[in-house]
């Protein structure tokens, strides 16, 4: 019989001529025949049969007999049908698998054709390859792996013969990264990611991107820590060898490496005419900067001829600069680091200087005590200083932003008079202007802000937490006397009033960051009088200059602002609704807004 024309029998099919079922498909129960009473008893005790039950007994065991062959030629019906049955799946399943992998050819050569009519194999290589260039970022941040097969050119490459001819464009080499922690490599002997080239060797991985690139400038970021360098000092020494051999292209460069490898970079020095961005940090721990003397600091010099260097940050080093077409300068350090770059030598020798950021905790003030006549810096524009005595060394004419202090000073420092110095010999108008962790208790804040009349944006940020209760007292009334001089009017000439402190002011922020028994009592009523002036203009309407309020406190301003009514909250409501910018919330929680 074949397995696919097997059928079940119904109800009315003759299937067993000897059963009582009368043709009942295969599996229908079959009760047993009654025994009498008198002869069932016996088949529950152990006495023997009387002499009449024992030919009644041998007359029950023929039809049971009967019984027990019909029902095992069922059973034997049923595993044969079973068998059959089962037979007639697997050969159903083989039959569907084998449609199954027919479906997937036919889709595969689907796709194929029309992938070979798609127009992206029509586009002229040049547009593939700038798609590339799109796709992979090219910032030093975000560079390629150099020591991962995953990324950038590296994957794209590994695609299609017409994309490996595509990703030789130089271009897309340019920009990379060196770095143990994006790839996962510990820089040791053993690496899977460099399995793309057949070599366990990293530099000759580097070698492969860099002949790639071309002779095109490059931009890179080549990042060891201290332990890196540590434990293995010969691969990453040749690393950095194989870089300098090409020292010529550098355009855009980041260093985080331990002073011993910017030393080893002196080799370089003239040989970077390319170089136009800088960013160079030191990652020596700790331990090491405290067993060094001042007279035995190490200089990085590979940098000292740069001719078209524009752009640096320094963070925890000592260099020699090319300063002759500086721009930007950021220089950072923490309070262990002995030496800082110094930053008055950078503004002699920078004359197109525009932005100063100058953050470095532990400075020698010895020269700057001793200025005489601030010195005049007519290009800078931007600075960001949290040492005083830079302030009153310094004329600066074209200063538009100035940001003053550091947020991690432990206690306010006296910065105002030196502000105020700075503001009177600069003879400037500031727009923006930032104070952090300022001691405003010696007043000068309306001072200063009158020194400023063309002010926009004042930011006071306050995270000091060693002060006493008279300190906070008479930080306060400082500020509470600025919200008064802010609100104060003058006759400006033609018939109008004007305010007599920064009239252009746009935006006003306080943020504080104190203890939570230290109240605030400047924000009141007269503050909100305040707001609510300046965002009108001459005709009352909501036009004015005043744009933006906000208040920043931590811990909730419920619990420091004891002077601040309901009504006042209420007043602000309206004018936040109105559309004005305004918000008194605590720090860091942005749910916790009490407007």
């Amino acid at each position: 019989m074949d397995a696919g024309s097997v059928k079940i029998p119904g109800p009315n099919s003759p299937h067993c001529a000897t059963c009582t079922c009368h043709g009942g498909p295969i599996g229908t129960s079959h009760s047993l025949p009654p025994l009498p009473v008198s002869i069932e008893q016996h088949l529950f005790a152990n006495e023997a049969p009387r002499p009449d039950d024992i030919p009644i007994l041998h007359g029950c065991l023929p039809p049971l007999d009967a019984s027990l062959t019909r029902l095992d030629e069922e059973i034997a019906a049923l595993s044969s049908l079973r068998d059959q049955l089962r037979l007639t799946l697997q050969k159903r399943e083989v039959a569907l698998e084998k449609l199954t992998s027919e479906r997937a050819a036919c889709h595969e050569r689907q796709q194929k054709l029309l992938g070979a009519v798609s127009a992206l194999r029509r586009f002229p290589l040049e547009i593939l390859q700038n798609i590339f260039l799109m796709v992979i970022p090219d910032d030093l941040d975000c560079g390629f792996p150099v020591l991962s097969d995953r990324d950038g050119p590296w994957a794209v490459s590994r695609v299609c013969r017409r994309w490996r001819d595509a990703a030789q464009w130089p271009q897309l080499w340019t920009s990379f990264q060196i770095t143990s922690y994006k790839c996962g490599w510990s820089v040791c002997d053993s690496c899977d990611n460099i399995a793309l080239t057949g070599c366990t060797d990293p530099s000759a991985l580097l070698q492969t991107v860099l002949d790639r690139s071309g002779s095109h400038k490059l931009s890179f970021h080549f990042e060891f820590d201290f332990d890196d360098y540590a434990n293995n000092p010969r691969r990453i020494e040749d690393l950095l060898d194989t870089l300098m051999e090409h020292s010529e292209r550098w355009e855009r460069v980041t260093f985080d490496v331990p002073t011993a490898l910017g030393v080893w970079l002196g080799d370089i020095r003239g040989e970077v005419s390319a170089l136009k961005e800088l960013v160079f940090t030191c990652c020596d721990p700790d331990w090491v900067w405290e067993t060094v003397e001042e007279n035995s600091i190490r200089v990085v010099r590979a940098f000292e001829v740069a001719p078209l260097l524009t752009d640096v940050s320094v963070r925890n080093a000592y260099l020699a600069l090319d300063c002759s077409r500086l721009l930007r300068f950021t220089s950072r350090s923490d309070s262990y680091i002995p030496v800082p770059i110094d930053v008055l030598s950078v503004l002699r020798r920078a004359p197109a200087l525009s932005y100063l950021n100058e953050a470095s905790l532990a400075q020698n003030h010895t020269e700057w005590l001793t200025v005489g006549v601030p010195r005049i810096t007519r290009s800078l524009e931007y600075l960001s200083t949290a040492n005083a005595f830079l302030l009153r060394s310094l004329n600066l004419p074209c200063l538009d932003h100035l940001e003053v202090g550091s947020r991690k000073l432990h206690t306010p420092l006296p910065y105002l008079p030196f502000i105020a110095d700075c503001l009177r010999a600069s003879q400037c108008s500031i727009t923006t202007l930032h104070l952090s962790n300022c001691d405003f208790s010696i007043g000068f804040l309306p001072t200063i802000v009158a020194l400023s009349p063309g002010l926009k944006k004042l930011m006071i940020s306050f995270s000091c937490q060693v002060i006493t209760p008279d300190f906070n007292y008479q930080v306060d009334v400082s500020l509470g006397f600025l919200i008064h001089s802010l609100s104060q009017m003058v006759d400006d000439g033609d018939g109008g009033n004007v305010h007599h402190l920064a009239p252009l002011l746009e935006d006003l922020m306080f943020s504080f960051d104190v203890r939570s028994d230290q109240e605030w009592s400047f924000v009141n009523s007269a503050l909100v009088d305040m707001i609510d002036e300046r965002r009108r203009d001459e005709d009352g309407n909501g036009n004015g200059m005043l744009s933006m309020v906000h208040l920043v406190f931590r811990p909730h301003p419920r619990q420091v602002l004891p002077l601040l009514m309901d009504h006042d909250i209420a007043r602000l409501r309206v004018l936040k609704a109105s559309g004005f910018s305004v918000d008194i919330f605590r720090k860091d929680v942005d749910d916790s807004s009490i407007l």
